[in-house]
């Protein structure tokens, strides 16, 4: 009886996925197979094909997995909170659209053991929002080849302050670049810029010029 009462104590997280359609608000529990909104600890699935879903209240969240293309617009705040593991699994373009902010967890007080950002071979995660946040920066990943996907962050007026890590053969692509210090699409570049690693080389692509990502030196923003 007393193994049952404490098992019944803990609440059971699962996944949520949305079934909200076409198009529909995020904070409306009806949206969702749970029947609820989706809580800081669960994972949250978007498997419509062309989903556009806003953020109307702000919103913290595990991970979000994209297996459809999808688009979020953000009314409000959303972060995405895992401590420095995985925050995204996008296997179908998703694209996250303001006006209001995004930002990302990291691991403790660590300035490069950011929340992992994976995109799958083929598929575009492209975030116009603004990305924001004392604990922000981009960290790629890459595991057996098949996470080389594409990132594409758009906003010059982005101002987290950590690192942009492109792992082995992923493609970063900005618009535009800046100066160390003050905003750009690739942030502040306090802690770090650029870090690069190679086998096979990753890719930088800015408007109409792109250039392969050596192994890092120096620490740089261009």
């Amino acid at each position: 009886m007393l193994a049952l009462f404490l098992i019944a104590s803990f609440p059971s997280f699962a996944d949520q996925t949305w079934g909200g359609g076409a198009a529909g608000s995020w904070n409306n529990s009806a949206n969702w197979s749970g029947g609820t909104v989706p809580a800081a600890s669960e994972v949250v699935i978007f498997n419509t094909p062309d989903a556009v879903v806003s953020v109307d209240a702000v919103s913290i969240k595990k991970k979000i997995r994209a297996y459809a293309p999808a688009t979020l617009t953000l009314n409000s705040p959303l972060h995405i909170a895992n401590v420095g593991l995985q925050g995204t699994d996008i296997r179908a373009d998703l694209v996250i659209n303001g006006p209001s902010t995004l930002d990302f967890s990291r691991n403790g007080t660590s300035t490069t053991d950011l929340l992992d950002l994976f995109v799958r071979n083929g598929a575009t995660l492209t975030v116009n929002a603004k990305l924001t946040g004392a604990n922000s920066g981009i960290e790629t990943w890459a595991a057996d080849n098949f996470m080389n996907g594409t990132y594409v962050f758009a906003n010059p007026a982005n101002d987290f302050p950590h690192s942009v890590s492109i792992v082995r053969g992923a493609i970063l692509s900005v618009p535009s670049l800046g100066l160390i210090g003050s905003a750009s699409c690739l942030g502040t570049g306090t802690y770090n810029a650029i870090r690069c690693s190679s086998r096979p080389a990753s890719l930088l692509t800015r408007a109409s010029t792109a250039s392969k990502c050596q192994p890092r030196s120096s620490p740089t923003k261009a």
